[in-house]
């Protein structure tokens, strides 16, 4: 599995690689193989979609999360005349 940016995302390269001799019952059955997995590499594909977008749900919620307690900080810190904790933050 390979995974390349693309201009929609990311594009998924999927491919098996096999060597089956010079058995032509082998290379016949060489040739079935897209057809017979097809179903199995489209469902494995949702189900890595759905992973990627459950990940990228959930570190944009930690992030809006995190921005959030800082602001929340912020505005205590200034409320109660202090600096701002965020700056300290930005410079280490």
């Amino acid at each position: 599995m390979r995974f390349e940016p693309s201009e929609k995302g990311t594009r998924v390269v999927w491919w098996m690689q096999g060597d089956v001799g010079r058995n032509p019952l082998f290379r016949y059955f060489a040739l079935l193989m897209p057809s017979m997995m097809l179903r199995d590499l489209s469902t494995g594909l949702e189900r890595l979609e759905v992973l990627a977008e459950e990940a990228k749900a959930a570190a944009e919620k930690e992030a809006w999360e995190r921005a959030e307690a800082e602001a929340r900080a912020a505005e205590a810190a200034s409320a109660e005349g202090g600096a701002d904790p965020t700056e300290n933050a930005a410079a280490e």
